[in-house]
Parts: C-alpha cells; structure tokens; sequence
C-alpha cells in the first residue's frame, strides 16, 4: 500500500507534561507496543521491517523523505508479512543490516492525526505525528497546517523538532556516516 505522509518528529523532555497535554486534547490511547525495526542499506531512501511484540506479522517499510526539521512529506510503501522471522530472513539475504532500533512506542489519536510516543533505546523520547493525505498541494498544505496547530497546543517548539529518523540518528551516535538518500 502506498501512502503520502505529512509528519514531524520532535524531542520531548518531559514526557508526564506531555501526557497531560495529550488528555487535554481528548487524545485516544490506542496502546503500548515493544517495536524492533530493522533498517537495510539500500541504494535510496530507507527500507526496515519492523516487528511488533507479540504480533504474528510485520511490516516492511520502503520510504522517502527529506532530512529537515521541520513538518514534510514522507513517501511511504508499506506491505504486511509473515511469519516476521522469515521476511527478516529473506530481506537480510539481499541487503545487510544497517543498525536495529528497539523502542517502546505509545500510540495515541487525535482526529486523523496518529501520535507517536517513543522511548528509544540509546536515544530517549521523542514525539512523532503522522497525518496521511492525499498527494494535492492545497490537501497538504491544511495538512501541515493542522500538524502546526498541534505542535502548538502540545509545547512543542521548533527548536525540538529533529530531522533524521531513529537509524540516522543511533548510526551519528556510534560515529556511523549515515547513508540514507533523501527525496526532497
């Protein structure tokens, strides 16, 4: 399945506060979730399959986006597989590893807007939004907007948006040259 994705990420320092926020907004909580995902080197963009604790299946994720701090647009293939051993397996036969990321992810809702809390081993905690959308410039732009307000009404500040994904970031950790190509 294919999807167009207005997102951020964001650095959170204190993550009650930010829960807080969160009810105040009438957020759902959907759950908590131990989630490993695997990252390949590939000639662009990103590819990981990611398992989900105590799920039958995973997803192996294709995407692009551009590496700014900011609000953007992330391009996304998404497809579901099982058993997750065997997809991890098949993948790793065509492309190695680049690094793995082990998070505990808190998903919430609000509107069409998921919300990503994640405490990620080596990393610390940070905040994603996804918004899906539809690939039109006026649908992006309310899209963006909407994200904008959100940041807004939950403490979040420019200077606490990040620009790399998880991987990007655990590989500058270790002094690693990041490989990722981006779409802009």
């Amino acid at each position: 399945m294919e999807i167009l994705l207005i997102e951020l990420k964001a650095r959170i320092n204190n993550v009650n506060d930010f829960k807080k926020r969160l009810s105040l907004l009438d957020a759902k909580y959907v759950g908590k979730f131990h989630q490993i995902d695997t990252y390949f080197k590939v000639p662009q963009g990103r590819l990981k399959i990611r398992e989900t604790e105590n799920k039958n299946s995973a997803e192996v994720v294709f995407y692009k986006r551009p590496n700014v701090p900011d609000i953007k647009k992330s391009h996304i293939l998404l497809i579901q597989v099982q058993p997750p051993e065997t997809a991890k397996e098949l993948l790793s036969k065509f492309f190695s590893t680049k690094i793995v990321v082990d998070k505990i992810r808190e998903i919430f809702i609000i509107g069409e807007t998921r919300i990503h809390l994640d405490e990620v081993a080596g990393l610390g905690t940070f905040v994603e939004f996804e918004l899906p959308t539809a690939n039109k410039v006026e649908e992006i732009n309310n899209s963006k907007s909407l994200l904008a307000n959100l940041c807004v009404k939950l403490g979040i500040k420019k200077e606490d948006l990040e620009a790399l994904s998880y991987a990007d970031l655990l590989a500058k950790k270790s002094g690693e040259v990041s490989e990722s190509v981006v779409d802009t």
